[in-house]
């Protein structure tokens, strides 16, 4: 359970390349973070663990712990004055005799003091929130882009733009992305749609030009991804 001592051990088989998930659960950090809200932040943190729990892969768990404190100390400053450089701060909490609910609750812990640092405006959130719901509604559109956000939202392209920077710590341009690769990735993982249809489903006319950014994304072309989910 998640309060006995980790005891992980490796697949005789080969693992997953979990590190394909990574900046999508970046990306829901630095969103709960810049949204002020402590329960969902925390919650947030419980379906992490939970999940690290079921994979019992030790990869994962380092992969997902590092993306949690680098996070923490890139975009929030947070562990600066540790007499350790973060790398070795993120070593000594993974070597020690730890328990999964002890990492997850010193995780929360450092978490919530980003909160309470966070300078971001409520109003900038709340906007912030409406894009990507607009975006995550729409990205198969292929006509979708920052200039017709908004149009929409009657905004200046350039002042959307950095609040959403600002909150999320990425562009307009790379979230409409990082949404079109997700679903790629569910659709791939169907076995059901030729890679062209899957282009075309997430909002790319050129599918030379979704493979080239899908490999970008994830380091497999979508063919060699498709391959590696059925094996």
């Amino acid at each position: 359970s998640s309060g006995s001592n980790l005891l992980l051990e490796y697949a005789a088989t080969r693992e997953p390349d979990y590190s394909i998930d990574l900046p999508k659960i970046r990306q829901n950090i630095t969103l709960h973070l810049n949204g002020k809200d402590e329960k969902t932040f925390s919650d947030y943190i419980e379906v992490l663990f939970s999940s690290i729990e079921k994979k019992h892969s030790v990869d994962y768990l380092y992969l997902i712990v590092t993306e949690l404190f680098m996070t923490f100390h890139i975009y929030y400053h947070i562990l600066e004055n540790t007499p350790t450089n973060i790398n070795e701060f993120i070593s000594s909490i993974l070597d020690e005799e730890y328990t999964l609910e002890s990492l997850k609750n010193t995780a929360i812990h450092y978490g919530l003091q980003c909160i309470q640092q966070n300078d971001t405006s409520p109003s900038d959130v709340a906007l912030s929130k409406k894009l990507m719901s607009y975006i995550d509604e729409h990205y198969h559109n292929q006509d979708l882009s920052v200039a017709q956000i908004g149009d929409i939202f009657q905004l200046n392209p350039s002042y959307m733009g950095s609040v959403f920077k600002k909150v999320n710590d990425i562009s307009i341009l790379q979230y409409i992305t990082n949404v079109r690769m997700e679903a790629s990735k569910r659709l791939l993982e169907s076995n059901q749609y030729k890679i062209s249809e899957i282009a075309e489903q997430v909002g790319y006319s050129d599918v030379f030009y979704f493979s080239k950014r899908f490999k970008k994304s994830y380091g497999y072309s979508p063919k060699d991804y498709a391959l590696r989910n059925k094996s």
